[in-house]
Parts: structure tokens; sequence; C-alpha cells
């Protein structure tokens, strides 16, 4: 196909992905960064309109090294700890001087908040607010 018959092809579908995307955002679904719905369906309407671009006629989309774009973007960590659901973690991290640089496993995760003496509350708390933010896993 011609890239121009392609892109008109694909175009509606994309602005319904994107429409979608900003009312899960505003209903604070899925704001996860890289691996959250909103964020996901936002570039899959990018991938759409690429593959339109070229005249290619998109058929699959390919989920690559979302994991590494997370742990090595301190954009998307602070975004994270700036989100609403996630204040009381980021306000428990401050308390015991914790940073978050990269995402870490639990476990890691877990050895560090041990040495800073956090209360089993306090790890649980922390663990299940920074999992569901994505930040680790």
């Amino acid at each position: 196909m011609i890239p121009r018959q392609t892109t008109a092809l694909v175009e509606s579908h994309c602005q319904a992905l994107e429409a979608c995307a900003d009312a899960m955002g505003a209903a604070g679904i899925g704001l996860v960064p890289v691996t959250g719905h909103v964020d996901r369906l936002k570039r899959m309407a990018y991938d759409l309109r690429a593959d339109a671009a070229k005249g290619i006629i998109p058929d699959r989309y390919t989920m690559v090294g979302e994991r590494d774009m997370v742990e090595t973007n301190p954009t998307a960590i602070k975004a994270a700890l700036e989100r609403r659901e996630v204040k009381q973690g980021a306000h428990l991290l401050r308390r015991y001087g914790i940073e978050i640089d990269k995402v870490d496993t639990v476990e890691a995760f877990d050895i560090k908040l041990r040495a800073q003496a956090c209360p089993l509350s306090d790890r649980l708390i922390l663990k299940s607010t920074l999992m569901r933010a994505g930040l680790i896993s």
C-alpha cells in the first residue's frame, strides 16, 4: 500500500487508543511508567503510525527492552514517585534515607530496608506501593 493510504487506515484507531489512554490516565488507571496501560496505549498508537508511514499495514505490537527502560530512566522513576498513589511510599523512603535510582528486586530492596531498621509494617507498605508503581520487581 501507499504510505498515505495506510496512514489514513490507522489514524482513527490511533486516535481511539490515545483517547482511551487519556481517559485512563485521568481516572488514575495504568499510570506506571513504561509498563502501565497509559504508556502502552500511547506507544501502540505511535507504532501504528510509524508502520503506516512506511506503507506497512501494522499486524503486531512488540514489547522490547521495557525493563531496561525503567531501570535506567531516572525521569520515569521520579515521575512514579510523584504520583499520588505513591506519595506515602515516597515519604517513607525519605524517612529511612533510601533513594530509588534503579529498579530493584523485592529481595534486594528488602535488604536495604532491613539495613535501615525499617519496621515490618513500613516494609510491607513500601514494597507493595513500589511494586504497583513498577519500581521494584
